[in-house]
C-alpha cells in the first residue's frame, strides 16, 4: 500500500510538471508567431494597431474660454513681472535711498541734497570740465 502511495505522489508531481511543460511550450509558439507576423508586418511596412477602446462622439462643442485664459493670462503676467522687478531690485549695487546709504555706511546720514534740475546741470557742468582737462 505504501508503494501504491509513493507511486500516486510521483505520478501527480509528473502529471504537474507535464502540464506546466505544455503551457510552456504554447506560450512559447504564440510568442513566435507573433515574432513571426511582426517581422512580416514590418518587411511590408505595416504598422500592428490595436484600438483598445471605440471612440466616442461628444455632442457639446468645446470652445475656448476667452474670459478664464484672459484673467490667468493677466495674472500670469503681473506675477512675473513683480518677480522680475523684485529680482533686479535685490541684485542691484546702487544705492537709491537714504535710508540705504545708512544701513550700509557705518556712518550716520546726516543730510541728503534733492535732485533738480539745477543739480543735474551743475554735475554735468563739472563733468564736462573734468573731461576737458583730461583731454588737454
Amino acid at each position: 500500500m505504501e508503494l501504491l502511495d509513493r507511486a500516486a505522489v510521483s505520478y501527480g508531481l509528473v502529471l504537474t510538471k507535464a502540464d506546466e511543460l505544455k503551457a510552456n511550450y504554447q506560450l512559447y509558439v504564440e510568442k513566435r508567431d507573433q515574432a513571426q507576423m511582426e517581422d512580416a508586418m514590418d518587411e511590408q511596412n505595416l504598422t500592428n494597431v490595436a484600438v483598445a477602446e471605440q471612440p466616442t462622439v461628444s455632442y457639446v462643442q468645446e470652445r475656448p474660454r476667452v474670459l478664464v485664459n484672459m484673467f490667468l493670462g493677466a495674472v500670469t503676467a503681473l506675477f512675473l513681472g513683480f518677480c522680475a522687478v523684485y529680482f533686479a531690485d535685490t541684485n542691484r549695487e546702487t544705492i537709491a535711498t537714504p535710508r540705504e546709504l545708512d544701513q550700509v555706511s557705518r556712518y550716520p546720514v546726516l543730510a541728503t541734497l534733492p535732485r533738480t534740475a539745477a543739480l543735474a546741470s551743475a554735475l554735468a557742468l563739472r563733468k564736462f570740465r573734468a573731461h576737458e582737462e583730461l583731454e588737454f
